[in-house]
């Protein structure tokens, strides 16, 4: 019968994967609703709760496991309730679409302090589908003079979700450092996904689109440091080994102080550098 689309409360709704639930169940916490009192209400979930269901391999992946359950979540016409459905009556889906749309990277964040890159999708992915290698940086939308295709970043994210965090590795951040145009602002931060650098939970592959701008850039403010340093008396070279890609032109010799001890004050001989031959990367 016609029911008043006015009453509907769709935190009343529960999905389970069977008529008495084993493995998994979720109630909705929002939802948008056709307004027109009929004997039939469509239904739109939030993005919150599609994406966590989705999250769950249990749960709506076929008609099989799409059961639902619910209490008195809308009224007829007289304001007489539903009857309602409890677990171990669970009603099964009358029929089941099951998830063929490729989604695609929504935005992504880059913070070169932390070392963090945050992909967003438009839907849930798989954590173990993504692949860091499949990303590609790039200093304009379109016919890029500097590029990079991480190598040996890692994945930081620990459950299914729309968003994807990769630590970037070491290697991979110095060779973006290294190219002086990519990755320094908002305005040459793009990135490229190919459709193998993740699936969603059904299996769909990433749908490719054009190149992406950064949303929100942090830049990197952080100091370099000297890690060790290696000293040939014999070739009278000093070689400098840094936490990260430091840039050539700002190398001050003069800076440099050789010294007895590690401490000033206990060095009887102390020398500073007035200059070098050649500086070689």
């Amino acid at each position: 019968e016609t029911v008043r689309a006015s009453t509907f409360n769709p935190t009343l709704l529960k999905f389970q994967d069977a008529a008495l639930a084993v493995a998994a169940s979720y109630s909705l916490t929002s939802a948008v609703w056709s307004q027109q009192d009929s004997t039939v209400l469509n239904v739109t979930m939030s993005a919150v709760d599609f994406n966590a269901i989705l999250a769950t391999d249990r749960l709506l992946t076929n008609q099989s496991n799409s059961y639902l359950t619910f209490g008195a979540f809308v009224h007829d016409m007289n304001e007489n309730a539903v009857v309602t459905v409890s677990n171990g009556n669970g009603m099964l889906a009358a029929s089941f679409v099951v998830d063929t749309t490729r989604r695609y990277l929504v935005s992504f964040n880059l913070d070169m302090n932390t070392e963090i890159l945050s992909l967003t999708f438009s839907e849930t992915v798989r954590l173990s589908s993504m692949n860091p290698t499949e990303i590609v940086f790039q200093n304009v939308h379109m016919s890029p003079v500097h590029q990079y295709t991480l190598s040996s970043s890692q994945v930081s994210s620990t459950t299914h979700s729309p968003i994807m965090n990769i630590r970037l590795s070491t290697a991979d951040l110095n060779e973006i450092k290294r190219l002086q145009h990519l990755a320094t602002t908002n305005n040459d931060t793009f990135v490229y996904l190919s459709d193998l650098a993740v699936s969603d939970m059904r299996g769909n592959r990433l749908s490719p689109r054009a190149n992406l701008s950064v949303t929100t850039f942090v830049a990197d403010v952080t100091e370099p440091r000297l890690v060790s340093y290696d000293l040939n008396m014999n070739l009278g070279t000093l070689m400098l080994t840094f936490d990260e890609t430091i840039l050539l032109g700002s190398l001050n010799v003069s800076a440099f102080v050789l010294q007895q001890r590690s401490q000033l004050a206990l060095s009887s001989f102390v020398h500073q550098l007035s200059g070098l031959n050649t500086v070689d990367m």
